[in-house]
C-alpha cells in the first residue's frame, strides 16, 4: 500500500515526498522487491544515477526473475554509460526462460545502440508478439542494415495501426518515415 501510495504521490504536483513512502515500505520489509524498483525509478526521474543504480541491483537480488527488477538494473546500467552491462543483465533473463516480450525491446535497442543491427534484428526474430515497440525496433535495424523495403513495411504496419498502437510517438515517426508529414 505504502509503494502505492508513492506512485500517487509522484504524479501529483504539489503532494509529499512518494520517497519517504517507498522508505516507510522499506523499512517495514528489507525484501520488498518492489520497494527497491519504485524506489531506483524514482531516483532516476530525478537524476540520481549512482542511487538509482544501486536501488536497481538491490531489486534485482531480490527477484532476477520479475521483469521490473530486470528492466529497471537495465535502465541503471544504460544511465551510467554501462551498455555491456545492461546487456548481460537482459541476456542472463532470458536464458533463464524470462519470457516478458519487453526484454526483447531492452535487448534489441542495445544492440542497436551497440551499433550490431543484425544481431538486433535477429534477436526479435520469433517474438511472441507484435508489439509497436518490436516493430519499430525490427523497422530501425532494417534501416541501419540498409534493408529500406523491409524498414519501409514495418513503419507501413505501424502506420496502419495507428489508432491502436497506444503510443503517439511511434504513429508519428511512422508516419513522418513514409512521407506523410501532414497526416502525422
Amino acid at each position: 500500500a505504502l509503494a502505492s501510495h508513492a506512485l500517487v504521490l509522484d504524479s501529483l504536483d504539489d503532494a509529499d515526498d512518494p520517497l519517504v513512502q517507498i522508505e516507510r515500505a522499506l523499512l517495514l520489509d528489507p525484501d520488498y522487491m518492489i520497494g527497491f524498483w519504485l524506489l531506483s525509478a524514482l531516483l532516476r526521474k530525478r537524476g540520481f544515477v549512482d542511487e538509482a543504480l544501486a536501488a536497481a541491483g538491490e531489486a534485482y537480488r531480490r527477484d532476477d526473475e520479475d521483469f521490473r527488477s530486470v528492466g529497471q538494473l537495465d535502465l541503471a546500467l544504460r544511465d551510467r554509460g554501462d551498455l555491456t552491462a545492461a546487456l548481460r543483465v537482459i541476456d542472463g533473463y532470458l536464458d533463464r526462460g524470462g519470457n516478458d516480450p519487453e526484454a526483447l525491446v531492452y535487448k534489441s535497442g542495445l544492440l542497436l545502440r551497440l551499433n550490431q543491427p543484425g544481431r538486433a534484428l535477429e534477436s526479435l526474430t520469433g517474438a511472441p508478439v507484435e508489439s509497436a515497440s518490436i516493430v519499430y525496433r525490427r523497422a530501425t535495424a532494417h534501416d541501419f542494415l540498409g534493408h529500406h523495403d523491409d524498414a519501409r513495411s514495418c513503419f507501413e504496419d505501424l502506420w496502419d495501426r495507428r489508432e491502436d498502437l497506444g503510443n503517439a510517438a511511434i504513429a508519428a515517426w511512422s508516419g513522418y518515415r513514409l512521407g506523410l508529414l501532414d497526416e502525422a
